[in-house]
């Protein structure tokens, strides 16, 4: 109701373990798609050096290259990752808050 996630812990937990495994396979193939900046072998024509560079572009081309892409998808895998840890986290306290005002209602 307050714009947040409400889940059991365990199951936040395990999503969130997912969410990390993904996320650094992500990140090894950003570092992979990084390697395809410098190109060899492609001989040392003019076509080929043309070639080459075009592999670098589409590996680190600002927003729109593989490895900046994979980043972006990496950082988004943490980020939910860290909102279903925070879901644990508010699922637990609320519990115990829950037990605390039973504990007091019914001493009181």
């Amino acid at each position: 109701s307050a714009g947040r996630l409400k889940m059991n812990p365990d199951a936040a937990n395990k999503a969130a373990d997912v969410y990390e495994r993904k996320a650094e396979e992500v990140d090894d193939l950003a570092q992979a798609a990084l390697k395809l900046v410098r190109v060899e072998g492609l001989g040392a024509y003019g076509s080929a050096q043309e070639l080459a560079a075009k592999f670098g572009r589409k590996a680190t081309n600002g927003s729109t290259g593989a490895a900046d892409l994979l980043g972006k998808l990496r950082d988004e895998l943490i980020r939910k990752a860290d909102l279903y840890r925070q879901a644990a986290r508010d699922y637990v306290a609320a519990d115990e808050q829950i037990g605390q005002d039973l504990q007091r209602g019914s001493q009181a």
